[in-house]
C-alpha cells in the first residue's frame, strides 16, 4: 500500500486554495477502512499554525479538498496522510502561496 499520490494545486484565492490526487486504487478502498486526513501548516503574526482536516469526499473520479478561512499572501505546506490498520503513509509535501486580497 502506499500513500496518497500526484498531490496538486487546481484553485488559489486569496484565502483558500483546492488540491486534488490521484484517486486510490482498489487494494485501499475495499479492502480496508480507512481515513484521509490533510494535514497543513503556516505562519501568521509570527506564530506558526499547524492544522488538520478530515476529507470527506475522497471516493469521487478527482479526489479533491478545499483548505479555506487562510491569511492572505500565506505559504503554506501541505501533505495528505492516509491511516489504516497497517499505519500511516503520506503524500510528498506541497508548498502552496495563496493569492493577495
Amino acid at each position: 500500500m502506499h500513500g496518497p499520490r500526484r498531490l496538486q494545486v487546481v484553485d488559489i484565492k486569496s484565502k483558500q486554495f483546492t488540491i486534488r490526487w490521484e484517486p486510490f486504487g482498489y487494494n485501499v478502498t475495499r479492502c480496508y477502512s480507512y481515513n484521509l486526513t490533510v494535514q497543513y501548516r503556516y505562519t501568521a503574526n509570527g506564530k506558526e499554525e499547524t492544522r488538520e482536516e478530515t476529507c470527506y469526499d475522497i471516493l469521487t473520479a478527482s479526489p479533491q479538498h478545499t483548505i479555506r478561512n487562510l491569511p492572505p499572501y500565506t505559504n503554506v505546506s501541505i501533505k495528505l496522510l492516509l491511516r489504516n490498520r497497517e499505519g500511516v503513509k503520506e503524500s510528498e509535501e506541497l508548498d502552496v502561496l495563496t493569492d493577495e486580497d
